[in-house]
């Protein structure tokens, strides 16, 4: 990870990353946060300062991974602490799943009905096969809205069509 990583809210996804605070009796349509520091403490435990609009336990934050340029992790708040100076900054303590040992891959995956190839980014375990490759890359097109219709895989655009 870097010195200063943004939170990545992927709205494709997930609709209901829009308010990363679900709690929040505000709605917030725009998310000025960013992590200033981050560390991890061991498997699973992770340490963050952040400047802007507060967090609250519970509250799920999700760190753009190194290398990616669409997957991230998500980490829970388990503790939080304001700074008194600067007063927008805080400290969290976080878990989540450890990334260490997380491999990027990227695939080209076709659509089946408009033939467009496309490029499928997703989170695979360094020591996975090629069956469970397979698995995570299938859960990955699941959660960008691909359909899968017998052994044929339909994106987004033309599951809306049909």
């Amino acid at each position: 990870m870097t010195s200063a990583i943004a939170i990545n809210l992927v709205a494709r996804e997930l609709p209901d990353r829009t308010n990363y605070r679900k709690t929040s009796p505000n709605v917030r349509t725009e998310h000025s946060n960013a992590l200033l520091s981050f560390s991890t403490h061991s498997q699973g435990r992770f340490s963050a300062t952040g400047k802007g609009v507060g967090l609250s336990t519970g509250d799920v934050i999700y760190v753009s991974l190194k290398g990616s340029k669409t997957l991230s992790l998500p980490l829970t708040v388990d503790q939080m602490s304001y700074l008194i100076e600067p007063s927008d900054q805080w400290q969290a303590e976080l878990s989540g799943e450890e990334f260490g040992s997380l491999n990027i891959l990227t695939w080209q995956v076709k659509c089946d009905v408009c033939q467009e190839s496309y490029p499928l980014e997703f989170v695979s375990r360094e020591y996975d096969d090629s069956d469970a490759q397979v698995q995570h890359a299938e859960s990955r097109l699941i959660a960008l809205g691909w359909r899968k219709s017998d052994s044929k895989h339909i994106c987004p655009d033309c599951s809306e069509l049909s």
